[in-house]
């Protein structure tokens, strides 16, 4: 239904608000259809345990939290079409429903993509976490996605499809209204009863419920299974909760976010059952009799990055991607039940540094130049122990400022990818990690005790090394896992980058173990 009459009044305010109704039911299908996307590409973690009425009720769920999307987008075009009842301005009505199309649809393709990216990685939709980009090294990251991604060819489908998806949209809403143009309303009753319910449809759509509050993140938890839940609220949606999220963590007030009007002393009272605390540091102080054995000489806490622990487990032997961490194991002590400190890189390895665990507040921001370290940072304590502190790190000082960081903390000396060798095994995350324990072998020293924090980097993407230059032997999937391979995400170049760096790993404890046995 093309409309470019310059005539006002009830006729065309029908036929534009019949418009407006074809485009928003057009927002709820591309939504709905990032949604089905979701469920597709996750159907091996979803099956199982779930049924056809989880489904049904995921999507039904998901529509309520696509309506505010769709009437947020919708809103605008419906305020310029209220006008035509009294100004003759359909053809800007038109104009702006075009400008309306053609933004959500550019920002829905963009948003879905990188959603599903993200989930693909992370298993759920955008959190605070995904804005860590902000702090995190863009260029690398960029280089990995070209690496690791068709960038070219994903930007010709992007434009394809952009336009594609522009026809369609245009060809849907303004194709003929299929019901009868309603009779102009000619009472004053009737007038009230129309407006009434049209407001009724915005604030229905507004809030995605007629009940007494509107949709919440928690809506979303509506059937048994995790990871359905994860796909119903849309990618828009998502990205807005992290966004409030990540300003309330790093709002001014700091800890009152957490701690209301408490001071921080009080609620360490209550966290140590001691009212009688004088400092908040006396709540974490706690007194040991001692080692009965003797003090190591040298200690190594090495950090692998993406490192599973499933490859430890029996049933998935036959892979031989964590030999070496399996003879360290058996020598020694082995934890198979443990808590991540977090779900990323930098706030993990922040709670090995900092001593506190992620509370979503950015730790590595914010400590600063010329403060002292954290009371429970761990470099200063091993310091007061007789140990000199090293931190190593297989990239650059830059990442999420990780040098400025352990200086901060206490470290007295860090290792970055620049004081390191430079080869072909370099990308743009940083050195190999066999580059990165060649470097600490050949500084070492082990007649002066020290502590050393080690962080690799090779088992990450974009997965670039030549593991055929390696000799690595993890060529094809062994017959006991050929059934299940091919439903994850996991591939052999993946598993090949896990075996390099459980090699090296093992190759450096080996080399220190005869230089310092103690």
């Amino acid at each position: 239904m093309k409309n470019t009459s310059p005539s006002k009044g009830w006729r065309p305010f029908i036929q534009n608000l019949a418009q407006d109704s074809r485009l928003w039911l057009w927002f709820i299908f591309l939504l709905t259809i990032s949604r089905l996307l979701l469920f597709l590409l996750n159907r091996h973690s979803i099956v199982e345990g779930s049924h056809t009425s989880d489904y049904f009720e995921a999507l039904w769920t998901g529509f309520r939290f696509d309506m505010p999307v769709a009437t947020i987008f919708t809103l605008p075009n419906l305020l310029l079409t209220s006008l035509t009842l009294i100004f003759p301005i359909s053809r800007w009505s038109q104009r702006l429903r075009t400008g309306t199309i053609l933004i959500f649809n550019t920002l829905w393709l963009l948003i879905t993509v990188s959603a599903l990216i993200y989930f693909n990685e992370f298993n759920s939709l955008f959190d605070a976490h995904m804005l860590g980009i902000l702090y995190d090294d863009q260029k690398a990251i960029l280089l990995t996605l070209w690496n690791s991604y068709p960038i070219l060819l994903g930007s010709i489908a992007f434009i394809v499809l952009s336009i594609l998806l522009f026809k369609s949209a245009r060809l849907w809403v303004r194709s003929p209204y299929p019901f009868p143009l309603l009779t102009k309303p000619r009472t004053i009753v009737t007038k009230a009863i129309f407006t009434l319910l049209l407001l009724s449809f915005i604030t229905l759509g507004l809030r995605g419920s007629w009940g007494r509050r509107p949709m919440q993140a928690k809506d979303a938890n509506r059937t048994p299974n995790r990871t359905l839940n994860h796909c119903i609220i849309n990618p828009f949606t998502s990205l807005l909760y992290a966004i409030k999220q990540q300003k309330r963590l790093l709002k001014s007030n700091g800890l009152k976010v957490f701690l209301n009007n408490e001071s921080p002393l009080e609620a360490f009272q209550e966290f140590a059952h001691n009212p009688n605390l004088k400092t908040v540091d006396d709540a974490f102080l706690h007194t040991a009799k001692g080692s009965p054995y003797k003090k190591p000489h040298h200690i190594f806490l090495i950090v692998m990055e993406s490192y599973d622990g499933w490859t430890m487990l029996e049933p998935y032997a036959q892979w031989n991607v964590s030999n070496e961490l399996k003879k360290l194991a058996s020598d020694g002590i082995y934890v198979r039940q443990f808590l991540s400190g977090s779900s990323g890189t930098m706030t993990s390895l922040a709670t090995f540094i900092a001593g506190m665990a992620d509370a979503g507040v950015t730790t590595n921001h914010r400590s600063y130049p010329g403060s002292p370290p954290f009371a429970t940072a761990i470099a200063p304590q091993m310091q007061k122990l007789g140990y000199e502190t090293h931190f190593y790190y297989a990239g650059y000082g830059g990442w999420q400022r990780i040098e400025d960081f352990c200086h901060e903390q206490g470290f007295q000396h860090t290792h970055m990818a620049a004081n390191m060798d430079q080869d072909a095994d370099t990308n743009e995350w940083g050195v190999s990690d066999k580059q990165l324990f060649s470097y600490i072998k050949k500084i070492f020293n082990p007649e002066k005790p020290t502590f050393n924090i080690i962080m690799t980097s090779s088992n990450h993407p974009p997965y670039s090394l030549d593991l055929k230059k390696e000799h690595c032997p993890i060529t094809s999937v062994p017959n006991a896992y050929q059934k299940d391979f091919a439903k994850g995400t996991t591939t052999l170049k993946m598993l090949g980058h896990h075996w390099y760096s459980d090699k090296w790993m093992g190759d450096f404890v080996h080399t220190i173990e005869k230089k310092a046995p103690n």
